[in-house]
C-alpha cells in the first residue's frame, strides 16, 4: 500500500484525484499553455469522518467547479485537491453495460 491510500483526511474534507489537464482537442489539436482547461471532474479518494452525506464515497466520480483556490497536496507525484461537501456538484452515475445510466 502507498501512500496515497493511507491518508486519512479531517473532519468534513473530501480527497479527490482530479482527471488529467486537457491539453489537446478532441480533434488532435494541442492547447497552448493559457488555452488548457482544467479539470472539474475527478475521483474521490476518501472521505473524512465529519462527511454526513451518505452521497459521497471512495471510488465516486464527481464533479466539482473550475478550480479557483481549492487546497491540494501532492502525494506520490500526484496531485489530490482538498475539497468539501459543497464544492462538489454532482455525483456521476455509472454507465450499464449498454451505455446508459441507470434509472
Amino acid at each position: 500500500m502507498g501512500l496515497i491510500e493511507r491518508v486519512v483526511p479531517k473532519g468534513r474534507s473530501i480527497f479527490v484525484i482530479p482527471d488529467e489537464l486537457i491539453t489537446k482537442t478532441d480533434s488532435g489539436l494541442y492547447l497552448s499553455d493559457h488555452s488548457q482547461k482544467y479539470p472539474t471532474s475527478g475521483t474521490i479518494l476518501a472521505c473524512g469522518p465529519d462527511v454526513k452525506s451518505e452521497d459521497f464515497k471512495k471510488g465516486d466520480r464527481v464533479v466539482y467547479g473550475e478550480m479557483l483556490n481549492y487546497q491540494h497536496l501532492e502525494i506520490d507525484k500526484r496531485k489530490i485537491l482538498v475539497l468539501t461537501e459543497d464544492d462538489i456538484l454532482a455525483v456521476l452515475l455509472p454507465e450499464d453495460g449498454d451505455g446508459t445510466t441507470p434509472a
